[in-house]
């Protein structure tokens, strides 16, 4: 097989990292961020407990803490692609908990300050798809008309009963309901899935 592009040439699969390249013509990197956000499976509105994978530390970089502020975390995450990888421009990715849960204003600052880097291309918000309320959708809508904006929604699964044994707090239903609202605004979007569930 040859490589035509659009595809990884060594994994033949399409990644994000693939894509981006090709999207802004140089090399891209996503800088992890803590917003201090929570998650309504978490404070009691939707569950307790969270999900039973839930441990955001696992997999987030040690410099991201909601104790160290926002723009040191951005600053510090684009050191580090720069000298790993030599990337040139970078996508604040608002990864632990529910990012769009939250008043609009705190979300309106959390991602403005995100966005004033001249090296910043874009937003990348994880969020529940039964936690993206309609300010929240609009203001990132705002901002995709000058920026990058994608939305990741955790779905993980589409099999309701799996979703339930997870205790994710929502099923396949309010996933497709959020793709539906989230199209058609400029606004790319992820969906997490586990590998290996239906």
């Amino acid at each position: 097989m040859t490589y035509s592009g659009n595809i990884h040439k060594d994994l033949h699969i399409n990644s994000y990292g693939s894509y981006l390249r090709r999207r802004f013509g140089l090399r891209v990197s996503k800088v992890n961020v803590d917003g201090g956000f929570t998650c309504p499976n978490r404070d009691g509105t939707k569950g307790t407990g969270g999900c039973i994978y839930c441990d955001n530390a696992s997999f987030s970089p040690g410099g991201t803490q909601a104790v160290i502020p926002l723009e040191q975390q951005i600053r510090e995450g684009m050191a580090y692609h720069r000298r790993r990888l030599r990337s040139e421009k970078f996508i604040i990715y608002f990864q632990k908990f529910t990012n769009t849960y939250a008043s609009v204003e705190k979300l309106r600052d959390m991602y403005s300050r995100a966005l004033v880097h001249p090296d910043v291309l874009g937003l990348s918000v994880g969020t529940r798809p039964d936690a993206l309320g309609d300010d929240a959708l609009c203001l990132l809508a705002e901002l995709a008309r000058n920026n990058y904006v994608c939305v990741e929604l955790g779905l993980q699964s589409m099999d309701d009963d799996l979703l339930k044994w997870m205790n994710r707090g929502h099923g396949l239903a309010e996933y497709l309901k959020a793709v539906e609202r989230v199209a058609g605004r400029g606004i790319d979007i992820c969906t997490h899935l586990i590998y290996g569930f239906p």
